[in-house]
């Protein structure tokens, strides 16, 4: 990541494309009280954030595409939280889930098959007792294929991502269904996003595969991963109603 100053910041929101060095050099000259800055300056300056790829210029497009084009070509989507936000060691996070697991009693459950799970994709200690809850209810079921829908906090446009990468974390790897993947993105390809970027560095699937490769250790399964974006570009206005409305 990149730490800006507050000034700084203030005068990269106003860069619209469309100022000219001078709209900009008067810019600087006014947050600084009226100070003389010097085209050589606001030059130098544009230099150094385009060199940060804190522009989006013909270098940061550039940038963005070969590592878009790097992920793309990747079979494996590697954890990248591992470290982080969960112990990279197997035995390591298999000991923090089990405590996580244990952090509330097993939930009585309806009657009936387990279709479907919701379960959040927080800090995972600040999530333990939902976490808890919410996998402590599938232990002792099987599944073959398990699709999991997770939030796309970086995309901004397109409704859907999916990949047919294999996942993998500290515990090995999970399989997705490619062919069933496939059939997806050929149905609702006018709403997926054309590439799998979205998901290199998402937390939302992982944290849940972490959860399903520990309570599902004996049972062999494929994922079909999901990532959702934002439905505010699809509604003509933002209203709880217009929000249920869509897909009737």
């Amino acid at each position: 990541g990149k730490l800006i100053s507050p000034e700084l910041y203030k005068l990269m929101i106003t860069l619209n494309g469309k100022k000219s060095m001078r709209d900009i050099q008067l810019d600087l000259i006014r947050q600084q009280g009226g100070s003389l800055v010097s085209i050589e300056e606001v030059q130098a300056l544009l230099e150094r954030l385009d060199s940060s790829y804190l522009l989006y210029s013909p270098r940061y497009r550039e940038a963005r595409k070969v590592i878009i084009s790097d992920f793309s070509a990747q079979k494996i989507r590697h954890c990248s939280h591992a470290g982080v936000s969960y112990p990279k060691q197997e035995e390591e996070l298999q000991q923090r889930l089990e405590t996580i697991l244990s952090t509330q009693h097993v939930p009585s459950l309806p009657h009936g098959t387990i279709t479907a799970l919701v379960a959040p994709h927080i800090d995972l200690e600040a999530g333990k007792r939902v976490y808890s809850t919410a996998y402590q209810a599938i232990k002792g079921i099987r599944p073959e294929r398990v699709i999991i829908l997770g939030v796309g906090h970086s995309m901004t446009k397109e409704m859907l991502s999916l990949t047919t990468k294999t996942f993998e974390t500290p515990f090995g790897t999970v399989e997705t269904d490619k062919k069933a993947v496939g059939e997806l993105m050929r149905a609702g390809k006018d709403i997926l996003s054309e590439e799998d970027f979205a998901h290199r560095d998402e937390h939302s699937i992982e944290f849940q595969l972490i959860f399903l490769q520990h309570i599902l250790r004996d049972v062999s399964f494929t994922i079909i991963p999901i990532l959702c974006g934002s439905l505010i570009g699809y509604l003509p206005e933002y209203s709880r109603e217009r929000y249920k409305s869509i897909g009737h």
